[in-house]
């Protein structure tokens, strides 16, 4: 009783703030940073994004993306990550931690503007702080591919639009013209980082102002122009350049991310038959399966609110929370971390009803025991947030993308790289029709830079007496011992390491 009472007197201090900051300085380490270069790359898209901001450090051109030394019109994203991305490769060198920590980082930014929005703006530190928890222990957010731990444009594109509709929210709020044109500084940043998919929440800016008839407001405010001018003439202007430099970028844009990925299917997307229903049942099911019955409960709590900010608030996230997943759901291309822009929004919703419980807690406490409610409630939200934290680092401990047998093919040969015996004058042989994948080639740049070894990559068939084979597969593997007298030399799990004699 007397350590519980210590502890109690000692929480009601000023240092609960410093114990907080330094609880979710660790918080942080363990979900963004903690073991972030110790899986492999993904294929596709964040091998292909690794290897552009790559090329892009090599090279020195800033405006067209390219892929193998070419521009690259399948992923036509504008060429902001890849700005960040390459800076990053420059100064640590090319590796899987130099290429990640930019997203990491973006997650810890966003978690720290999160909290500093509640507190300032909402006039709730404790939401803030409750929010974090929420946000940093949602699988979404953390341990999928297009996520705060990987190299992909999400991370950075969410950080923006977050920024953006904040200050779009307080402009409507607040009638403040400098909001307005941060709105329109960070929606560019964004729209320069993943292009259309920045502006997924537009029809629900668009849907918030007419609710809170706003709109003539708006369209009367000259600030409004100059910002949205600004914001096109430096968005704009790269795309322009963009195509100038490499004519049929814009075609390709439109093809690759507008109306062409909108409405054909195609090769855009992982779900091979997706309906309107596959994003609901992928948030309950997979993306934030834990609190998703708090979302209602949070919007609704907080549209009855009482006090104006956080009723206006709510109902600006539900706002553009519904639309953007009208957005994504009625594409005919739609893929999981789509709705990744709308979960710092949601994580906040599901706080409100946290802060509600708090405050029942508090009333319960204060008026029975002698308890303190703080303490309380921290024990409580130890239990609540236990096994989504546990979750989470069993997850980052051992990613899912190395397990099972359709991802060992692409990670096998970036460890044979680090443990094998591999040196100059080998060569990859890849089966016909076929291209090495996006990771082998990140890999095969990453090992000349860190050991001088470059393996070239052949896929002619034509082997001469002497070489020394990488081979993957059992198609090219069986080709080789059936049309070839040769000799293994080195096998690692499904690489086998041929040496050509001669033919047969």
């Amino acid at each position: 009783m007397a350590i519980g009472k210590k502890l109690s007197n000692w929480l009601t201090r000023d240092n609960y703030i410093n114990l907080t900051w330094i609880f979710f300085g660790i918080i942080f380490y363990f979900v963004f940073l903690y073991q972030l270069s110790s899986m492999n790359l993904i294929d596709f898209d964040e091998s292909r994004v690794a290897k552009s901001s790559y090329e892009m450090s090599q090279s020195g051109d800033l405006i067209v993306v390219k892929y193998g030394g070419n521009p690259d019109l399948w992923s036509t994203k504008p060429a902001l990550f890849h700005w960040v991305q390459a800076t990053f490769i420059k100064i640590m060198g090319l590796s899987e931690m130099s290429v990640r920590l930019p997203s990491a980082i973006c997650g810890i930014v966003l978690c720290v503007l999160i909290f500093r929005f509640c507190k300032r703006r909402l006039h709730n530190p404790l939401l803030g702080i409750l929010a974090m928890l929420v946000f940093v222990t949602a699988p979404a957010t953390v341990y999928f591919d297009h996520s705060f731990r990987t190299g992909d444009y999400d991370a950075l594109m969410t950080l923006f639009t977050f920024v953006s509709a904040i200050n779009l929210f307080l402009y409507i709020q607040e009638n403040n013209n400098r909001n307005l044109y941060y709105f329109f500084v960070f929606l560019g940043l964004a729209i320069l980082t993943k292009g259309v998919a920045a502006l997924f929440f537009a029809p629900g800016y668009f849907l918030y102002i007419l609710i809170r008839k706003k709109l003539l407001v708006v369209l009367k405010n000259k600030h409004f122009y100059f910002g949205a001018g600004g914001m096109l003439l430096i968005a704009g202007s790269y795309f322009l350049l963009r195509e100038l430099n490499n004519p049929g970028y814009l075609k390709a844009l439109n093809d690759m991310e507008i109306m062409g990925r909108y409405t054909n299917t195609g090769s855009f997307s992982i779900y091979e038959e997706a309906d309107f229903w596959v994003n609901f049942f992928q948030l309950i099911n997979v993306r934030f399966p834990v609190f998703y019955l708090l979302i209602p409960c949070g919007f609704f709590i907080g549209i009855f609110s009482k006090r104006e900010v956080i009723k206006q608030f709510s109902l600006f996230s539900v706002t553009i929370c519904l639309c953007l997943y009208f957005v994504i759901s009625y594409s005919s291309s739609t893929n999981f971390w789509y709705d990744l822009p709308m979960y710092p929004f949601v994580a906040i919703m599901v706080a409100l009803v946290l802060v509600v419980i708090h405050d029942l807690i508090s009333d319960i406490i204060k008026e029975k025991t002698d308890f303190n409610p703080r303490a309380v409630f921290i024990s409580l939200c130890f239990i609540l947030f236990c096994i989504p934290f546990a979750k989470t680092m069993q997850e980052v401990h051992a990613p899912f993308p190395t397990k099972g047998m359709y991802w060992s093919n692409f990670n096998v040969l970036q460890n044979y790289f680090e443990f094998g015996k591999v040196k100059n004058g080998y060569m990859l042989a890849i089966e016909k029709d076929k291209n090495p994948s996006q990771s082998q080639l990140f890999y095969i740049d990453k090992l000349y830079e860190d050991r001088g070894i470059k393996i070239p990559h052949r896929f002619d068939y034509d082997f001469k007496p002497g070489e020394m084979l990488i081979t993957l597969t059992p198609g090219i593997q069986d080709y080789i011992a059936t049309y070839y007298n040769c000799v293994m030399v080195e096998s690692y799990y499904e690489i086998k390491v041929f040496r050509i004699i001669s033919k047969k």
